[in-house]
């Protein structure tokens, strides 16, 4: 729970300084579920199901659920079995805390349902009626959330002895849910030392005329519980599970874990050796990482050979081979692929130092030699590189929120930016988490930014004459707050904020990228480097297309959009093909990426958006669009 971090936080507080500490604190927000219009109901699924959440991100998918809250990301889940993991906790479909999270009781929160399976018949190949001796079975795996080691190095919140993860049966014939399965809340480092694993395995027969009919479904829910603590503006988001590779099928044994299937575990790694995203202008090849670390299982009982390889889409980059290699099982010892050439390729190439603006395509890749992988959707994962006008330390996904907890005020964070050449520093985003009530939304700061003193910030070389509030987009939305005159920088500069009061201001924290040797805090005496895992979410933007707006296009193509308004979906015309076309929201979010000409606004809210298409990595149209469902 948030409290029982607050107070470990607290205790450190204490012994190392009467003033103030560093601390983690929850995050708030989730995604917004976004309200679709009713359509027809789909048909109902028939056997095998399965997900395991490895290729989207967001609501769970309509072809298989219907959630209340619940969401998918591949960046929360600890070492999942599979690339991508389901997550329930605190907040709402809107993304905000539960209405029903003021008491310190237990209250049921998100809720993720299958649609209708048909359990009263096989159709192929040959239909036949489905009996108990057809061994039909659910299974899953489960983790807490909170991640494992040291507090400061732990990801989300774990769910307290209270809390439980629930799994109900639907009876169709009587319309009636009936409870099945139940844990109660642990965290990962007690799930670890009970089962020996970081997922446990949760196998379920479903063996009774009752739920072998047509019509069967089950459901997920999770119960979460807050602590009345004397610090409201330190509650957030907590109580997290995730659930992964989620199976029914017939004719199972509790051996079906053992599953032929080679897959990637993490997402795709930055191929820069510091920042996850920085501009053009600043880029050189000396950036460039030398080696990627990928995590790569197999699920079979048996050792595996696979072929391992990443390429750039528009061939900026040498495209690499890492060839075949035998893949060890991953049960029971928890083995990853070792091989240096597929666990660690290394880089043979950069991008281009021509400061041009571009977002660069690398997919990667990993196929069982044999072609007998049967599921191919997680063996692939691929990452969106933004050469462009911003530099990123963060993966732009928080698990956590970052501040300080002073009580005397003047508490300033700063994150070290190295220029290679003298630019124009212009605005700054940052991703703030609403607390419990928004108490920190009336924590007013100034935007600083200081030089370079000896490997520490020293002179302050901008402050903002006016205070600044915190301002929200949800979870992972960062606002944009532009600096009140453009201020050259050249060097080491470091970027942050100055708070006005006390109060932990709550700023996003990626807990998947350690920029903690970038980052920096003073609370009034001497600047002290952070020993929190993760990186600050604050991006500093230069030259003054952050300011005015959109960024210009490096050379115009004849690419025409239609219908707009849009309801279901917009049609891209002209251009280059395989070009990538991007959506972004007003608080520049991306909310949908392909590289079709036909892209799918049905699931987006009312409003404006902006289109923008690349081809060979190059920002080539931009568009507003707006979506009108009717």
């Amino acid at each position: 729970m948030p409290f029982r971090f607050t107070l470990f936080a607290i205790a450190l507080m204490l012994t190392l300084s009467s003033m103030a500490q560093e601390m983690l604190v929850p995050m708030q927000y989730g995604p917004v579920q976004p309200t679709v219009k009713a359509r027809k109901a789909p048909a109902m699924l028939t056997l095998p199901f399965f997900d395991d959440f490895s290729n989207y991100e967001g609501a769970p998918s309509s072809s298989l659920w219907v959630s209340q809250g619940a969401w998918v990301g591949s960046n929360y889940g600890y070492l999942p079995p599979s690339v991508g993991t389901l997550t329930l906790d605190a907040i709402d479909a809107e993304g905000n805390l539960y209405n029903k999270s003021n008491g310190t009781e237990p209250f049921p929160a998100d809720t993720v349902m299958s649609l209708s399976l048909r359990l009263d018949s096989l159709l192929l190949p040959v239909a036949r009626r489905l009996m108990p001796s057809d061994s039909v079975a659910l299974s899953f795996y489960y983790q807490p959330g909170g991640g494992s080691g040291n507090a400061w190095q732990r990801s989300g919140d774990s769910p307290d002895a209270g809390d439980s993860l629930v799994l109900e049966f639907f009876d169709p014939t009587i319309g009636r849910w009936t409870h099945v399965w139940a844990t109660d809340g642990i965290d990962l480092d007690s799930l670890r030392r009970k089962t020996g694993s970081n997922w446990d395995y949760v196998y379920i027969p479903i063996d009774t005329m009752l739920y072998l009919r047509r019509g069967f479904r089950f459901r997920f829910r999770n119960y979460c519980s807050f602590d009345n603590t004397f610090e409201h503006g330190m509650v957030g988001n907590c109580d997290q599970w995730h659930i992964d590779y989620v199976s029914i099928d017939y004719n199972r044994t509790r051996r079906y874990h053992y599953t032929r299937d080679v897959a990637f575990v993490n997402p795709a790694p930055s191929m820069l050796r510091k920042y996850r995203a920085m501009p053009a202008r600043q880029f050189r090849a000396s950036e460039m990482a030398t080696r990627l670390d990928m995590t790569i299982t197999n699920r079979y009982e048996e050792e595996l050979s696979a072929r391992y390889s990443f390429r750039d889409v528009d061939g900026f980059l040498r495209a690499y081979d890492g060839g075949l290699d035998n893949v060890p099982t991953f049960f029971p010892d928890g083995e990853y692929q070792t091989s240096d050439a597929h666990a660690h390729p290394v880089i043979t190439s950069a991008y281009p130092d021509d400061g041009v603006q571009r977002v660069y395509h690398i997919v990667h890749t990993v196929t069982e030699g044999v072609g007998g992988d049967v599921h191919r959707q997680n063996d692939t994962v691929h990452l969106y590189q933004h050469l462009e006008d911003y530099y990123a330390y963060d993966d732009g996904t928080a698990e956590n929120g970052y501040g300080i907890y002073n009580l005397s005020g003047n508490t300033r964070m700063a994150v070290r930016f190295a220029l290679n050449v003298q630019d124009t520093l212009s605005a700054i985003d940052l991703c703030f988490n609403r607390t419990r009530g928004g108490e920190n939304e009336g924590l007013l700061f100034y935007l600083c930014v200081w030089d370079d003193n000896d490997g520490h910030p020293g002179r302050i070389i901008y402050k903002d004459q006016d205070y600044r509030r915190p301002q929200f987009a949800g979870l992972n939305g960062f606002m944009r707050y532009k600096l009140e005159e453009l201020l050259p920088v050249e060097g080491t500069i470091y970027i942050g904020i100055q708070q006005a009061a006390a109060g932990v201001i709550n700023i996003g924290f990626d807990r998947n990228s350690d920029a903690s040797q970038q980052m920096y805090y003073n609370v009034g005496g001497a600047w002290e480097q952070s020993f929190l895992a993760g990186a600050m979410m604050l991006r500093p933007y230069f030259g003054s297309q952050a300011v005015v707006g959109l960024a210009r296009p490096a050379k115009q193509t004849d690419i025409s959009v239609y219908p707009i308004p849009a309801d279901n979906h917009i049609v891209i015309s002209g251009g280059t093909p395989g070009s990538l076309h991007q959506l972004y929201d007003m608080q520049g979010r991306l909310v949908v990426s392909t590289t079709d000409s036909k892209m799918s606004t049905a699931a987006l809210a009312n409003g404006l958006y902006i289109l923008k298409s690349f081809a060979g990595g190059q920002l080539v149209s931009c568009h507003k669009i707006v979506v009108s469902h009717r």
